[in-house]
């Protein structure tokens, strides 16, 4: 009895062993991208700077770059992280509290769209930010705060938010990771509508006098010249929206401008009309 009891044991243990390797030979490594991307398959070799990865049931091997890679999670259970892909942080470290945030104001990056690829959205967006900053000064009341934007940049740096991630943002939340009562939310778009010829023409009439006359009257002659000056340039339109919101998300001003002008640097003129008559301007 005794023999058949421990023959059954070894017999079960066998067995799990069975199907323990049965289930590490189907588990496979999954690669997990900074952009959320999934791969299943092996994770053939990984080098210095990049990884040879199959795909399950394929045979072909593939290679990506670490620095695309957030992290691996192997067979085995064994977890490799090469970039930490961390929300945004807005806990109590970074948060600040109502009394300090008092008329204090940040201004974000603006979000541009245009049809002109010649334009970078991203660079004019910091752009117009800056000059945003510098015209609130100069046309809003005394009690009110401006964050420089070099400070804004730094605190959206320092917890994972780039420009693409404005707005994916609560502005309650903006607004306490900031350290501002208000929060300026803008956009510019800004549209190609062709180049435009503009030209002048002057005529002039010169005179010779003609040499081989026999009398002693004087004949001339003359001709015409004609010159014509013309010049080509790109013509824009371009729409200016502010939107601001306080530190308990409400939504306190929000106009759009079509200022007048053709240039890409007409949302100035647009950004000065909308803030004087902000409730935050001078002619409020």
């Amino acid at each position: 009895m005794k023999n058949v009891t421990r023959f059954k044991l070894v017999l079960i243990a066998f067995f799990l062993i069975f199907i323990g390797s049965i289930t590490q030979s189907f588990a496979q490594d999954k690669v997990i991208m900074l952009n959320g991307e999934e791969k299943i398959g092996k994770v053939t070799s990984i080098g210095s700077d990049n990884i040879k990865f199959v795909y399950d049931g394929e045979d072909l091997q593939y290679e990506f770059l670490k620095t695309e890679i957030e992290k691996i999670v192997f067979a085995s259970g064994r977890t490799e992280v090469y970039n930490d892909n961390a929300k945004p942080s807005t806990t109590s470290e970074t948060s600040s509290n109502a009394i300090d945030r008092r008329n204090k104001i940040a201004i974000l990056p603006f979000e541009v769209t245009t049809n002109d690829p010649d334009i970078d959205s991203k660079s004019m967006g910091t752009r117009i930010q800056n000059d945003c900053v510098f015209i609130f000064r100069e046309n809003v009341a005394s009690i009110y705060q401006l964050q420089d934007a070099m400070t804004t940049e730094a605190l959206l740096s320092q917890n994972n938010i780039d420009h693409t991630k404005l707005r994916s943002i609560p502005p309650k939340q903006m607004a306490e990771l900031l350290g501002v009562e208000y929060v300026l939310y803008g956009t510019c778009d800004v549209q190609n509508k062709g180049a435009h010829n503009y030209g002048s023409s002057v005529t002039t009439y010169k005179e010779k006098e003609d040499k081989n006359s026999k009398n002693h009257n004087k004949n001339t002659k003359g001709s015409e010249v004609t010159s014509t000056n013309s010049t080509s340039t790109i013509e824009y339109d371009t729409h200016i929206t502010l939107s601001v919101f306080n530190d308990q998300g409400n939504n306190v001003y929000s106009e759009t401008r079509n200022p007048f002008g053709s240039g890409t640097d007409t949302y100035s003129v647009g950004i000065k009309y909308l803030i004087k008559r902000s409730p935050f301007g001078t002619k409020h």
